[in-house]
This record gives structure tokens, C-alpha cells and sequence, in this order.
């Protein structure tokens, strides 16, 4: 197996690499803006001076979720020390030069020696922490080979995952078994890696992206509370909708509304002209409806949020939840109201989301669990008709969402150790 992998890897550092970076470069005037940024991003790339040896954080793209709560919890632990951030996609630049915490970022040099050991030689990184998955084959060789402790963090690795292939999965064991460990978000995640042939020292830690969220939770961001409901009230939110979600969804509100409950609809897109859309569509089937950025309180039967960044903090008002996504393709994160405690409904596309597989084992009371796949909207109405009567907040959820916390602090501790290590 060895002998095989450094067979692949060999292929890929002199054949495979150079050739689709070259291909890149001259199909470069043909392609999207987005590619065509990730290749000037790293041709122009600046080196910019820091006041000392960085930890560096390596998070592809949208994985600075799961490195928020970490370079939060590195900026209390050691502030002396700055935090450099990489990312391999454009989109995830505007998301980094907004987080505080970052004294750093700047796209991963393509994974050559070449570009690598510049890169190291200037910055000399004390560690190298990744979030998730993007872990590069010759970025792991060189960070062993100059003996920089390194961690895969919030690490998962599906039994049907892409990288299981012949050639992936000997890149893949490769590149982790040149890592210092791995920290794997549950059990299945471990099995799976050592099934790989992964040797690296594996511990199951958790998901730091659970402590980003409650942190979110516990530091909200500023919502028009004269809008809150009272305490009595019955709300159903539904969050990031898609107009597949939508259809289902519209016919099910009779029942919620026809017992006094209120519903907030917070659509994916809040364009004027998708708004628009949707206020008629509600408004035709003789409901009243209020847009969250024109009204002083909250009287009609149902809350229409015209803006983005505030769902989270409206899921704090349920008493039911709906994550959409999930009549469509692929549901929207169900991490923020499973960290309230609030029953979730996602329909049949939701496969990708761990949560939302793993807290359909969360059981609240006979035929209704933590998350609750529906078909349709009979579906829903039966689920709406179960928590009704409960109380806002279900001990179970916050029992499980507490034992998946608690990532961030063993990953800091380790930090910690491995800095001490590095400096002997």
C-alpha cells in the first residue's frame, strides 16, 4: 500500500498537478470570474509581513465556520500570537476579512514545492490547523517534513465519500498520515478513516462549528424585538425557503394557523421581486402577512423577513422549525434551532447534512424525534400536531447538542501542547 501511494503521489506532484495547472492557465480568459480570480489571486499573491510566528488555519471555504469558534478561543488563549488564514476558494475572502480575530488571509499557494516552501520560508508557522476535509498531499509532506505540528480538525469522512476511489483515497491516505492527528467529528468518521488505512493518531473530538453556533446564541445580532412574540404565542419558522419548499409548506399553514399559531417565513433570496411574490401568494390564500423591515409589531398571522444575517436569532422564537433546502436539493444548515432545543422538519433531500441524519435518532416522544423527515404536507401537519402542547425548548436536543460541543476547547489544548513542544 505504501509502495502504491507514493506511486500516486508521484503522479500527481510531477503529471497530474502541472498539467491541470497549465491547462488552467491557458483556458484562464475562457473561464468563470471565480476561477479566474483563484488563478490571479495566487499569481499576484504579496507576502505581507506579521509581528511574529503565525498559527496558521488553513479553511477551503465555507469550512471558516468550523475555524471561527478556534480563532476566537486563539486570540483569548494567546494573544501575542497572530492567526494567518488560508483559503483555496475567492468566496471565502469577503467571510474572512469580515471576522475579527484574522490578522491574516490570503489564498493557499497551489500545492507545489515550489510555492509551498516560499510561502513556509517566509511565515514559519508555529502550527497548521485545517477545518473539515482540504487537506493537500505535498502541503502535509512539507509541514511533516519541516516538523510543523499539524491537526485536521472537525475531520469527516463519509463510508460513500469521493475520495474512496483508487487513486483519491491513496492521495487522501497520504496526505493524512503525513498530518500530526486528526480530530473526527464522531465515531463513524474514525472507523471509516482507519478503514482508509489512515495511521495518523485519530481521536473523536466533536464539531467545533456546535460552539460557533452557540456562541452565536449566547452574542446575537440586533433584531427588531418589538416584534417578539409573547411567550403564549405558537410560532413555526421556516427558514432559508425555497419556492420547491414553498409549495409543500403553504399547504400545511392552515392547520398551524387555524389553532391561533404564527408562522415566520424567511426565504433563502429576499429580492423585491421574490417578495413580492411570495406576500401575494400568501395573501390569495386569505392570510395576513407583515414584512419584518416595515412593521412596528407583529400583528398578522404571518412575519415575512425581507432580510439576511437574522435568522438564527429568529429561531430563538420557535416552537417549530422547517429548514429549507430540503424539497429542493440539498437542505440549509439545521445546526442553529437544533441548538435552541427546537424540533426540526426537513423534507426528503437532506442527506447532506449530518445533523440532520444524525438527530432523526434523537427521539422526543413516540413518533417524534429531534429532526423529522417529511413527504409532504399531511406530513408536517402531523408533526405540527405533536409539539403543539410541548414546551419550547425539548431536554433531549440540548442534551445531545451539548455532548457534540465542547470541539474548540480539546483542539485549543492541544494547541497549547504542541506549542510548547514546537518552541523546546
Amino acid at each position: 500500500m505504501v509502495l502504491i501511494d507514493s506511486l500516486v503521489f508521484s503522479i500527481y506532484r510531477f503529471l497530474a498537478l502541472p498539467m491541470a495547472l497549465g491547462i488552467l492557465k491557458f483556458l484562464s480568459p475562457f473561464l468563470s470570474q471565480k476561477l479566474q480570480e483563484m488563478i490571479t489571486d495566487r499569481s499576484a499573491q504579496n507576502l505581507q509581513a506579521l509581528p511574529a510566528r503565525p498559527i496558521w488555519i488553513h479553511a477551503s471555504s465555507g469550512e471558516i465556520e468550523y475555524a471561527k469558534s478556534v480563532i476566537r478561543a486563539l486570540k483569548e488563549g494567546f494573544p501575542q500570537i497572530p492567526v494567518l488564514v488560508t483559503y483555496f476558494s475567492p468566496s471565502a475572502k469577503k467571510l474572512m476579512q469580515k471576522f475579527p480575530g484574522i490578522d491574516l488571509a490570503m489564498p493557499l499557494p497551489w500545492d507545489r514545492p515550489s510555492d509551498l516552501e516560499k510561502f513556509l520560508n517566509f511565515y514559519n508557522p508555529r502550527t497548521l490547523l485545517i477545518a473539515r476535509t482540504d487537506v493537500w498531499p505535498e502541503l502535509a509532506r512539507i509541514a511533516k517534513s519541516r516538523k510543523i505540528p499539524s491537526m485536521l480538525f472537525a475531520a469527516t469522512f463519509a463510508a460513500e465519500s469521493s475520495r474512496q476511489g483508487f487513486l483519491a483515497s491513496s492521495l487522501t491516505r497520504m496526505a493524512l498520515n503525513s498530518l500530526s492527528g486528526i480530530f473526527c467529528v464522531s465515531d463513524e468518521d474514525q472507523e471509516n478513516l482507519r478503514k482508509l488505512g489512515v495511521k495518523a493518531p485519530l481521536e473523536v473530538a466533536g464539531d467545533t462549528r456546535f460552539d460557533q453556533v452557540l456562541h452565536r446564541l449566547k452574542n446575537p445580532n440586533p433584531i427588531n424585538n418589538a416584534l417578539k412574540p409573547a411567550s403564549t404565542d405558537r410560532i413555526f419558522i421556516c427558514g432559508s425557503t425555497w419556492p420547491e419548499d414553498e409549495d409543500i409548506l403553504f399547504d400545511s399553514f392552515a392547520a398551524w394557523i387555524s389553532r391561533g399559531g404564527r408562522i415566520v417565513l424567511a426565504p433563502h433570496e429576499v429580492s423585491p421581486e421574490r417578495l413580492s411574490h411570495l406576500e401575494n401568494q400568501l395573501q390569495a390564500r386569505q392570510w395576513t402577512v407583515t414584512r419584518y423591515s416595515k412593521a412596528s409589531k407583529w400583528e398578522s398571522q404571518i412575519l415575512l423577513v425581507d432580510q439576511i444575517g437574522i435568522l438564527q436569532e429568529l429561531y430563538s422564537w420557535g416552537h417549530l422549525a422547517f429548514v429549507g433546502g430540503s424539497f429542493k436539493g440539498k437542505v440549509h444548515s439545521v445546526m442553529e434551532p437544533l441548538c435552541l432545543g427546537i424540533p426540526v422538519c426537513v423534507g426528503p433531500f437532506h442527506t447532506n447534512n449530518r445533523e440532520a441524519l444524525q438527530f432523526q435518532f434523537v427521539q422526543i416522544q413516540t413518533g417524534l424525534y429531534a429532526v423529522n423527515v417529511t413527504q409532504n404536507a399531511n406530513d408536517l401537519m402531523q408533526v405540527m400536531e405533536k409539539t403543539w402542547t410541548l414546551p419550547k425548548a425539548q431536554p433531549a436536543i440540548l442534551q445531545r447538542v451539548q455532548r457534540a460541543s465542547g470541539a474548540t476547547e480539546k483542539l485549543i489544548s492541544w494547541v497549547e501542547n504542541s506549542l510548547e513542544v514546537s518552541e523546546i
